[in-house]
């Protein structure tokens, strides 16, 4: 799980930004939508919110970058020349996995242009009942200061000559003395990048569904099959059929081989069964459906095994029920581990009454300078004119008060265009 993630001077977030996933203890309301773990009380979702073109997939974006920092990756692209960025980013990130005894904090800064870690730091933290933070500082090296230091060790000088291309404990031998008191942090590197899953609603593979149903998983493909049949009433069946053929000509078989290596056998063989027709899912079935039946396995993978899904534009094709009974997935009492980052437009998704607390919330709005600025619904009190959290969002977004809200007049243009 997250606890925190802080970025700054990435892309269009130019100044310190904050996702965090500390629950506000003041807040009694939807109990169900944190956890406890650690002495924290850990959100189990967070939704952005923002007009088009404001920053929101950067974000989405910034999670895969991360996955590929914990796996040790090179030449990874925070910033870009061509937008005129400045090449250091400054990157924190406060996380458990299901290997560790407790939370970790790694935090770092990287030239996107040298492709280089100008320094990292990663540290133990606990908490003490009162809520402050203690660290415990595991390695850390400053490559402008050339310093190093690693916990209970003399540096070795060696040290210096390491490259800075990926983090320390790529760098290293950690199968034996004397670094291999490291060896179960790199596993929780590896954890945590396989425990992220970033999906766009747009573009959602199938394969993984493909594989649930060719599998044998029961209670997985019952998942899906009800996921499914949940998103279209009329739907009786979906599965997988091996005994599909595909044919040009009547008696005439189409070669597979050629099909298989554009990854159309196994669509293909994805059958929905509509009363008792069974037809083939690629070519009967709404894209809204086609996306359900993707991102159904997404889901109960995330769930079940405790991942963080991290999906853009949640409510994209789908109908606004299927959307929010994702969301009530996530925030419900039965999820214990597992987390739930989005993206959206549909405002219905956020209401504090019904779904989400202020501390879910987050709008990305621009300033005048063009750069990108996050600010989280519980940061507006009350007593500064912010919503309460048992107040409908909507008249305070329809009014423009997080952020610009387009009022396009499509009409009005179509009719002074039809007169000229």
């Amino acid at each position: 799980m997250i606890l925190e993630l802080s970025f700054n001077n990435y892309r269009m977030y130019k100044d310190n930004s904050v996702i965090s996933f500390s629950c506000d203890t003041r807040t009694k309301k939807l109990l169900s939508n944190s956890n406890s773990i650690l002495d924290r009380n850990v959100l189990k979702t967070v939704g952005l919110y923002g007009q088009n073109n404001i920053g929101k997939s950067n974000i989405i974006d910034l999670f895969t970058i991360l996955k590929k920092v914990f796996l040790g990756e090179e030449n990874i692209e925070f910033n870009r020349r061509f937008f005129n960025d400045t090449p250091e980013t400054d990157i924190s990130i406060i996380y458990k996995t299901d290997i560790d005894s407790s939370w970790l904090k790694y935090e770092f800064t990287y030239d996107s242009f040298k492709h280089e870690y100008v320094r990292e730091q990663l540290s133990e933290v606990k908490y003490y009942k009162t809520g402050n933070p203690y660290y415990k500082t595991i390695y850390s090296r400053d490559q402008r200061r050339n310093s190093y230091s690693l916990i209970n060790h003399n540096v070795d000088p060696l040290l210096v000559f390491l490259p800075f291309k990926k983090p320390l404990l790529y760098c290293l031998s950690l199968d034996k003395d004397p670094y291999s008191f490291l060896k179960p942090y790199l596993d929780s590197f590896i954890a945590f990048s396989n425990s992220i899953v970033v999906l766009r609603m747009y573009n959602i593979p199938m394969e993984k569904t493909i594989e649930t149903l060719k599998g044998e998983d029961k209670k997985k493909k019952e998942f899906i099959l009800s996921f499914v049949k949940t998103a279209d009433l009329s739907i009786n069946d979906f599965s997988y059929d091996d005994n599909v053929k595909f044919v040009s000509e009547p008696n005439q078989n189409i070669n597979e081989e050629v099909l298989q290596k554009i990854g159309l056998v196994d669509q293909f063989r994805l059958t929905t069964t509509y009363g008792e027709s069974r037809v083939p899912s690629i070519v009967f079935d709404s894209s809204g459906t086609k996306k359900i039946e993707a991102v159904a396995s997404y889901v109960y993978e995330t769930l079940k095994e405790g991942k963080t899904l991290v999906i853009d534009e949640l409510d994209n094709g789908l109908h606004f029920k299927l959307s929010r009974a994702i969301l009530s997935a996530f925030n419900s009492f039965a999820n214990s581990k597992a987390q739930l980052v989005f993206t959206a437009h549909d405002i219905e998704l956020i209401t504090c009454k019904y779904m989400m607390r202020k501390d879910q919330v987050y709008f990305s709005f621009r300033e005048d300078d063009l750069t990108s600025t996050l600010f989280c619904l519980k940061n507006a009190p009350v007593e500064s004119g912010g919503p309460r959290s048992t107040e409908d969002l909507l008249k305070h977004y329809n009014r423009g008060e997080f952020g610009h809200v387009p009022s396009p007049n499509f009409i009005k243009k179509l009719s002074q265009l039809l007169e000229d």
